[in-house]
């Protein structure tokens, strides 16, 4: 993350190094006004005239040490703003939560340590993308700058948003194959609207209100528990398990229902244990030993794995449950495509 983030701010200074000998009134109207709202002013553009750009591996750069070298008073001034307009950018660019974020994260700057700081940021935990992508890329969508005088494709709402949803959307697509692979299955097929709308809420485009409005409600939970673990967090998540665990499987066994509590059990205790759930490690760790304990404590737990995999999304498995490493196959990259 932070060798994009650097990656991406050599990309700007490079950007600020061609625009560095442009005098203020012949900059873009679109140019003039993104710098000004960074803080920029006609004065500090003139610092930045002045600088003496700094060349590495034969291409101008626009650093600290350039606009240092003009020589100006002002110039620590005119360094300070223009790296954090460059940070600022660069967090927008690979998404990084915000003050705005980091506020609602917390009920309004709820202080830590009190009942409702600690109650907020439980709520809140693994919140912090999704709402930053509301505030930093749904925002400058709906705040777009169109219309002026050297204004790019992207200023427009319009094309800004396709060009979100279509990233947000193909990448979602690529994370959730692979984790299906991970996890010792086949590809999706991507001809179901299905597959495209978890791809979407993969993606985190749609923010945290995506995630809520495309989770999937199929599972063994109803739908209002699939949704309020959504809603309010791991932790609440956590607490409903264990009740599950043992109120849940006290009123099977005294409905007379099998309880499966062994196995139920069992993932629990690897749900909540550190490193096993690592995506590199996670199959080896299964077909080690995790998969033969949870059909001893559950016999069929194995069978029922792959009959909701074939319901859900017509998959089959690469790596059987509880197969050994001589059994796997490669997966069937032609079932994504329907074949």
């Amino acid at each position: 993350t932070d060798s994009l983030r650097r990656g991406f701010s050599m990309t700007m200074m490079q950007g600020l190094a061609k625009l560095k000998d442009t005098p203020w009134d012949k900059l873009t109207e679109w140019d003039r006004t993104h710098l000004a709202r960074k803080g920029i002013d006609e004065a500090d553009w003139g610092v930045i005239n002045q600088a003496q750009i700094t060349q590495h591996n034969g291409r101008d750069f626009l650093t600290p040490e350039a606009i240092a070298a003009s020589g100006d008073p002002r110039a620590e001034q005119v360094i300070s703003k223009v790296l954090g307009f460059i940070t600022d950018e660069s967090e927008y660019a690979v998404v990084n939560p915000d003050l705005t974020t980091r506020a609602a994260s917390t009920w309004g700057g709820q202080q830590a340590g009190t009942g409702t700081g600690e109650l907020a940021r439980l709520t809140m935990q693994f919140k912090s993308f999704p709402i930053a992508m509301l505030t930093r890329h749904w925002r400058r969508m709906l705040e777009g700058t169109k219309g002026l005088e050297g204004a790019p494709l992207m200023a427009n709402p319009a094309a800004y948003g396709f060009a979100l949803a279509v990233t947000s959307l193909g990448l979602g697509a690529m994370a959730f194959q692979a984790k299906q692979m991970i996890n010792g299955k086949d590809p999706v097929d991507m001809g179901t609207a299905k597959f495209w709308s978890r791809a979407f809420a993969q993606g985190g485009g749609a923010g945290f209100i995506g995630d809520i409005l495309l989770s999937d409600t199929t599972s063994d939970r109803s739908s209002l528990d699939t949704l309020s673990r959504m809603a309010m967090g791991p932790t609440y998540g956590a607490v409903a398990d264990v009740f599950d665990l043992t109120k849940g499987n006290v009123d099977e066994y005294i409905a007379g229902k099998d309880t499966h509590a062994g196995a139920e059990a069992a993932r629990f205790v690897k749900s909540n244990t550190p490193y096993v759930n690592l995506w590199y490690a996670k199959a080896v760790i299964d077909h080690s030993f995790t998969h033969a304990l949870q059909e001893n404590l559950s016999p069929g737990y194995l069978s029922r794995m792959q009959q909701r995999a074939r319901k859900e999304y017509g998959q089959n498995y690469w790596w059987r449950p509880g197969a050994s490493f001589d059994e796997m196959r490669a997966p069937d990259m032609g079932a994504a495509i329907g074949q």
